[in-house]
């Protein structure tokens, strides 16, 4: 990931318990950060490119432009970048998705999935969304997301959870 994005000049970082290594163009994946979402205290600069040394990271992350996130899925057989936001991919394995996640939690609790009321805008929540007993896209999600979902909320900027949270869990 991290010589791919370096090659094709686009921001990448991993995530571990502590913070988020930004091992390629730091002061983008930043800029970015703290623009779009906010507080980036625990966005760490990353490019001596050695904190996965110490432990494996949870997830990779990248800010790539969608052809070069296309291109890396051809040629990674054991990655891919899923888009979670516009221009912006979890990196994660292949067979790694936030349903598979919720399959291990639901067991746990001795939960089903038709118990579940899932919401979701990127990409990366399309299977999450197709296996919850209720499947909510966002307003502001692309049509592919809102293609799978039972039904679809306001945008995430017009209090589309709380009109999720009204609807389906009223008082």
């Amino acid at each position: 990931l991290m010589d791919f994005a370096q090659d094709r000049g686009f921001a990448a970082c991993l995530s571990f318990e502590d913070a988020y290594y930004v091992y390629v163009m730091y002061d983008a994946y930043r800029a970015r950060y703290e623009a779009e979402w906010g507080d980036a205290s625990y966005i760490r600069d990353g490019s001596a490119q050695t904190r996965h040394e110490q432990s494996l990271p949870f997830s990779g992350f990248a800010l790539a432009p969608a052809e070069d996130a296309a291109d890396f899925n051809r040629s990674q057989p054991r990655l891919r970048m899923v888009r979670a936001t516009h221009n912006a991919y979890d990196v994660c394995k292949r067979s790694v998705n936030k349903a598979r996640g919720l399959d291990v939690l639901l067991q746990k609790l001795g939960l089903s999935w038709h118990q579940v009321v899932a919401v979701g805008d990127g990409d990366n929540d399309v299977e999450m969304l197709q296996k919850a007993g209720m499947g909510v896209a966002m307003g502001n999600a692309g049509d592919g997301v809102k293609q799978v979902a039972d039904a679809v909320a306001p945008d995430v900027t017009q209090d589309g959870i709380l009109w999720v949270v009204e609807r389906y869990f009223p008082a």
